[in-house]
């Protein structure tokens, strides 16, 4: 459990956001640190429906949604390719339009939180990273989690894509721990037993 006196971040993106959003609560309240939550546009459209069922989400000191977003009118993932794009506001996306990335806007705002934080967890890429359009938030974030490392803090990046997001941003050398294990470390965060784990333990 982290130090009482330390902040701490999560980052959710995707649906590893909406997801992780009980595990990661659930520790941030626990451990009564000054906790910060940023969500990926794509957890942040569903995290209003979850609200209801994560009461303990309500307790959070700051959870902090995107203002802005990258959308595009066309997206083809297999390709990577997408149609026209452009930045907007989150209330502002026009129908048939998907947002795929977080905005300048957001993206500074979550990383001036991240930076200072002394305990961070990155669980979902905030964008379509893969597309070199739609990466520059999750870069930002990548980017903010180097300069919370440097400034002494603990950071954990947690799951396939956002360990492959950071390795592509060329950063995966200045954090403290890069995992492909994103679901089993929210899990674990949530106190649910890993199979594996407790098959060592029981060895141990």
């Amino acid at each position: 459990m982290p130090d009482t006196k330390r902040t701490a971040s999560g980052v959710l993106g995707g649906l590893a956001g909406l997801v992780g959003l009980s595990a990661v609560a659930g520790v941030l309240v626990a451990a009564t640190v000054t906790p910060a939550v940023a969500l990926s546009g794509a957890a942040a459209s569903g995290a209003i429906t979850m609200f209801n069922q994560l009461p303990s989400v309500l307790e959070i000191d700051k959870l902090m949604l995107p203002t802005d977003c990258f959308i595009t009118d066309k997206f083809d993932f297999k390709a990577r390719t997408i149609g026209q794009g452009k930045y907007c506001k989150m209330t502002e996306i026009p129908k048939d339009w998907e947002a795929i990335d977080i905005g300048p806007e957001t993206a500074a705002a979550y990383a001036k939180v991240i930076a200072a934080a002394r305990t961070v967890l990155w669980n979902g890429p905030m964008g379509v990273f893969e597309v070199e359009a739609s990466a520059k938030g999750t870069y930002a974030v990548a980017q903010a989690l180097v300069e919370a490392t440097k400034n002494g803090g603990t950071t954990v990046v947690g799951g396939g894509d956002s360990a492959s997001a950071i390795k592509k941003a060329g950063l995966s050398k200045q954090v403290s721990h890069v995992s492909t294990g994103g679901g089993a470390s929210l899990e674990y965060l949530e106190g649910k037993v890993l199979p594996g784990v407790a098959a060592l333990t029981e060895k141990g």
